[in-house]
This record gives C-alpha cells, structure tokens and sequence, in this order.
C-alpha cells in the first residue's frame, strides 16, 4: 500500500538514454507508483517542478553513470528555489559498483535503491526519502543530505564522507502539501 506522503509527490523519471529503464518503470507499477512523468535531464526540468508538492526524481542509473543526468542532478541541488534544491533525488540501477555509488552520493542523491527490490522495500526507501530526510550540508563543494552513512565500511572512506569546514547542517522538511523547505541552518 502506497501512503499518501508518496501518493501525493509527482515523480519524474529522469533519463538522457531515450525511454526510460522498462524494469524501473515495472519496479515503479508493482508498488503501486503509477504516476510517473518520463523526463530527460533539461535545465528548464526544474521549472515545471509544482509549487507547494513534493517533487521527487527517480535516476536510472548502472554501473556507468550518466554523465547528463549527474550533471542535471547537481543544477538540481544548486538551483535558486528551495523546493527544486531540496527535491528527493533517488538513483535505481541494477549494477552499482562501490566507485558508482561514491559518485552518485557525492552528487547528491538521497538513496540508492538496487534492482530487483521488493515492492514495499521500494515503496519504504522511497517513503523514507519524503518523510525522514537525512540532514542536509552546505559547503563549498558540497550541498546535499548527509552522505557520511554511505562511506561507513571504512575509516578512509569515513573520512572522505565527512563535510569539510566550513560547513551548515540544515534540517529539511518535505510536507506533501506544502512542498520543500529548511527547517533549520546551523554552523557547524
């Protein structure tokens, strides 16, 4: 069962490849996740984001990333209207090599989700992604949800995880009727 927090987000099924990742879109269809709007990786996408909803974007991804759609991702981030920056951002792929997953998280995703996955395990990492996001860091070069998580396996990659100063926490709010907003902006 799809809850109203996901039912309510319009999703974009972003892709510079053509038609987007049959298996996604059947993946998507299983979990009851109907409403999807295939999209390639435009700068004016952002644009036709709607105000006051939650606009999430799910990224077919594979071992090798695509170039258009990270560099989309990150307008996405930067962008200057915080319902568009802060959008839920999910990358699902069926081959994502650790090298794969380094450079998603570090562009900003939300989650990664690997395929085949359970219908209700993708209507939950999904949900998550709406109602608990992770704290969001600003630094020079970085401006997304806490990434550290995805770099726990080892003390190195601990420590490249870690925002370097100086750095902003932001807690991020995504309320379906009412869009994307900072909670909160703290130094840290």
């Amino acid at each position: 069962m799809v809850p109203d927090s996901l039912r309510l987000c319009r999703i974009f099924l972003v892709s510079s490849a053509g038609p987007t990742s049959p298996e996604i879109r059947r993946a998507l269809a299983a979990a009851g996740l109907f409403h999807a709007v295939p999209a390639p990786p435009t700068a004016q996408l952002p644009d036709h984001f709607t105000p006051r909803r939650v606009n999430m974007v799910v990224a077919p991804v594979d071992d090798a990333a695509d170039r258009d759609a990270l560099a989309w991702v990150r307008r996405i981030r930067h962008h200057r209207d915080p319902n568009v920056a802060l959008a839920p951002l999910v990358a699902v792929g069926r081959s994502i090599r650790p090298s794969g997953l380094a450079l998603l998280v570090h562009h900003g995703f939300d989650d990664v989700v690997v395929l085949p996955a359970d219908p209700q395990t993708l209507v939950d990492r999904l949900t998550r992604t709406v109602v608990a996001p992770e704290p969001f860091y600003r630094t020079a070069d970085y401006f997304g949800p806490d990434r550290r998580r995805a770099f726990a396996v080892t003390a190195v990659e601990e420590r490249r995880g870690t925002p370097a100063g100086p750095a902003s926490r932001l807690t991020v709010a995504r309320q379906p009727g009412s869009g994307c907003s900072i909670v909160d902006e703290v130094a840290v």
